[in-house]
């Protein structure tokens, strides 16, 4: 864009790049002309001086720089990586064909197979195209198979019919007492040995010649009970020939994941195999054994799913171990064993609610005035900040009496945070006299019940 200025004298237009001169210029008046460089522009400035109205008038002038040529371009980079394979269709195409025999890879899971094309035959009889698995001793039983008709002129609503097809195979389809058809077939049909059963199924809508108005529609599902592997497939027509394309490949899809239960430090895992820990389920990444939990190594194990909130994630507990009493001084922890404390352990893979419950069998040891009390005790920082709280206070007193025995059972619920590690214990107090505690499996104990958050 280019501004121009105007000789404020006469008021001709002097363009940015003009060289100005006029016929009514009089010595007093001069014309000068001042050039400003800013980045990509020139500006002009104009002064006009006249001695008779003693006056100066500037105007201006902005003229936009032409761009400069344009730079070499750059070195192409280099070639990004090859994206993933599409799936492949093994294609068969047949002309008037009884039989065909399709070869299989016996270690495939799986296959997918797909008929399109004119079924002939020289009479009207219903025929089934089907597909025999062959390599097999046993055949597949069948679940469900129907046959559906539907006169596509009158609208008569559709009739059924329900047979049987064995011959370790399944029925791919079935034409419907006409000498021509269009098949469409879709089947999924296992292939790999197996320890367990498997589904077979196809689905199929068969239509006759322009000339006709029935058409069929056929499913077929069975139960694969083999435990042997597939060498080969052979399509049947029926009697009947087939002019068309069949196309297969393989369902075996990604990886699965082979599940080992419970994650524990000393297995050696391979990749894609899945554990549960607390509730939640982990899939390993890459093979290997290490001793650090699913939650706290991202680097082998991969989170499937959470615990959902409200379920066990663990349980501890902790029992007695010596058939004596031990004396409770005020303030101390109850012991299993001769300097050894009751107490159970948890960190949590998740957040989670703590339940813990102790049962103690206390002796008050004198005759006087006494009192004493249990509680459960967290070691730890719980999740609302509270550093080692003790909760569930159980207090026992007696005003006579030597050996009273009584039986208390502290409870209490504490808040967790994932990853913190914990340990709870029963708190044995006493505020006055002698107390004692029995340290036998059957009086002393200490549970614990996690639960997801």
């Amino acid at each position: 864009m280019i501004l121009n200025s105007t000789d404020p004298t006469t008021g001709t237009v002097i363009a940015a790049n003009d060289t100005h001169s006029s016929s009514t210029v009089q010595p007093t008046h001069d014309l000068s002309v001042t050039r400003y460089f800013a980045a990509g522009s020139v500006i002009r400035i104009y002064t006009y001086a006249d001695a008779a109205l003693a006056r100066t008038t500037n105007s201006f002038g902005i003229a936009r720089m032409a761009a400069g040529p344009a730079g070499i371009q750059g070195a192409t980079g280099p070639q990004g990586p090859a994206g993933p394979s599409g799936d492949t269709w093994s294609e068969y195409t047949l002309s008037a064909a009884s039989t065909v025999d399709i070869p299989v890879d016996s270690n495939l899971y799986a296959l997918e197979l797909l008929l399109d094309g004119v079924h002939s035959a020289a009479t009207g009889a219903n025929r089934n195209i089907s597909a025999r698995l062959n390599g097999r001793s046993s055949s597949l039983t069948t679940i469900m198979t129907g046959a559906w008709s539907q006169n596509t002129v009158s609208g008569n609503p559709p009739t059924s019919e329900s047979f049987v097809f064995q011959n370790n195979g399944i029925v791919l389809a079935r034409t419907w007492q006409q000498t021509v058809h269009q098949v469409h077939s879709e089947a999924y049909l296992p292939i790999k040995a197996a320890t367990t059963a498997r589904m077979a199924f196809a689905r199929s809508a068969v239509s006759p010649n322009a000339t006709q108005n029935l058409s069929t529609h056929l499913f077929t599902t069975m139960m694969d009970n083999s435990t042997e592997a597939v060498t080969s497939i052979t399509i049947d027509f029926g009697g009947g020939t087939f002019t068309g394309k069949i196309r297969v490949r393989s369902a075996d899809g990604a990886p699965g994941i082979v599940w080992r239960g419970a994650w524990a430090a000393a297995t050696v895992y391979a990749a894609n195999d899945g554990v549960t820990y607390q509730g939640s389920t982990y899939r390993r990444r890459v093979g290997g054994t290490t001793s650090t939990p699913p939650p706290g190594d991202a680097t082998n194990w991969e989170l499937l799913a959470a615990a959902a909130t409200g379920s066990l994630l663990a349980v501890q507990s902790d029992f007695g171990a010596n058939n004596a009493y031990s004396s409770a001084p005020g303030g101390e922890y109850a012991v299993k064993n001769t300097g050894v404390y009751l107490q159970i352990d948890y960190t949590p893979a998740v957040n989670a609610w703590w339940e813990v419950e102790g049962q103690i069998l206390m002796r008050c040891d004198a005759a006087a005035y006494s009192g004493a009390y249990s509680s459960i005790k967290l070691i730890g920082t719980d999740a609302d900040g509270n550093a080692n709280p003790y909760r569930g206070s159980d207090y026992a007193t007696q005003h006579s009496g030597v050996n009273l025995l009584l039986t208390r059972f502290p409870k209490a619920v504490f808040k967790l945070t994932a990853g913190v590690a914990y340990s709870a214990r029963i708190r044995h107090g006493v505020d006055s006299g002698t107390w004692s505690h029995h340290m036998g499996v059957d009086y002393l104990q200490l549970l614990g019940k996690a639960y997801a958050r």
